[in-house]
């Protein structure tokens, strides 16, 4: 994944969190978080190591799984700040 694509993705859409995932096959979700986009990318759900997780839209033999990486605006309520 090209880290510097998703923070000017971030910047450009004055988001307050971009959360970084990759495809996986589904046999694998169970080794994961995995999380639910809806049509517009926004995070509408979470698994975490599901049995029978929902499928990436764009591929029904794949999932998307949180890849450990995320933005957030500085602004955020949460007290961890490292950006």
């Amino acid at each position: 994944m090209n880290y510097r694509l998703m923070l000017m993705q971030h910047v450009e859409a004055s988001a307050d969190l971009t959360v970084g995932v990759a495809g996986v096959d589904r046999s694998e979700a169970s080794r994961f978080g995995v999380c639910e986009p809806d049509r517009n990318n926004r995070i509408v759900g979470w698994e975490e190591e599901p049995v029978d997780p929902q499928a990436d839209p764009a591929s029904s033999r794949k999932v998307l799984r949180f890849d450990g990486h995320h933005s957030r605006n500085r602004k955020g309520k949460s007290g961890d700040r490292r950006e």
